[in-house]
């Protein structure tokens, strides 16, 4: 899987810095938008390159939540489109995740 293995990562542009800020919290009421926009990217994505199995991991572990919980909240359309796995205590979960639990990552690939 490493070969193909990439990182989903998304944040505020610094300007100063001109850097990706992972970390900062804008909290400027666009998160549908931006949501939108990174699972029409990931499709996009996958278009390019299908075999590829993109991270899905929060900068913070109340990020890893809040993706996981975007997850599960559109669980039915996702499934749809997309393989999940879930990575627990270092193992893959080769199982539709249970969303009671709080998992360290997420490896989408494409169905």
């Amino acid at each position: 899987m490493q070969e193909n293995l990439y990182n989903l990562a998304f944040g505020d542009y610094n300007p100063v810095t001109q850097e990706l800020d992972d970390k900062s919290v804008s909290n400027n009421g666009d998160i549908v938008k931006v949501l939108a926009t990174i699972i029409q990217t990931t499709r996009d994505f996958f278009d390019l390159y299908p075999q590829a199995v993109l991270i899905v991991q929060g900068s913070t572990a109340t990020r890893t939540r809040l993706y996981q919980k975007i997850i599960k909240d559109n669980w039915g359309f996702i499934q749809t489109q997309f393989k999940i796995l879930a990575l627990e205590k270092g193992e893959l979960i080769p199982k539709t995740p249970d969303f009671s639990l709080d998992y360290e990552k997420f490896y989408i690939s494409k169905n």
